[in-house]
């Protein structure tokens, strides 16, 4: 999966909308952040009630085919008072807490914020997006 640097490249995970919560478990992999040893990659770094900031719009539904859901997040998030996906992760996620590594950062999730300096490319890379995961919810 491909995205533009425009793309919320802070949170990692949690974008959410479907029927209460979502924890997303895709991860960028260009640029490669710099994990923690041991790391597991599938871990959400936060978590965001979606219908609770993005209210479903009439006639639609974030529960149905990835495709729908998107369409429906859109409709969503374009009526609302968010400017940016960066602005809205923000604002309304909740940093995660794992035993192993602490709690996850707004900037960087669970990846080190001294980790490995690297260029950012015109176009991001994300890892496990496959068709089934689609839109939003999973970056």
């Amino acid at each position: 999966m491909i995205a533009s640097p425009s793309v919320n490249l802070v949170v990692l995970a949690a974008v959410g909308l479907t029927a209460s919560s979502v924890s997303a478990h895709s991860y960028m992999i260009l640029p490669l952040p710099t994990w923690p040893v041991s790391w597991g990659t599938n871990s959400p770094s936060g978590l965001i009630e979606g219908d609770t900031y993005l209210p479903v719009p009439d006639g639609m539904s974030y529960s149905t085919d990835p495709y729908d859901n998107t369409e429906a997040y859109w409709a969503a998030f374009n009526a609302s008072s968010y400017t940016s996906l960066l602005e809205f992760a923000k604002e309304t996620q909740v940093l995660q807490t794992m035993a192993t590594f602490g709690t996850a950062t707004a900037e960087c999730g669970f990846s080190l914020a001294n980790g490995t300096a690297r260029a950012l490319p015109a176009e991001v890379e994300w890892n496990q997006l496959t068709s089934s995961h689609e839109g939003p919810c999973e970056v």
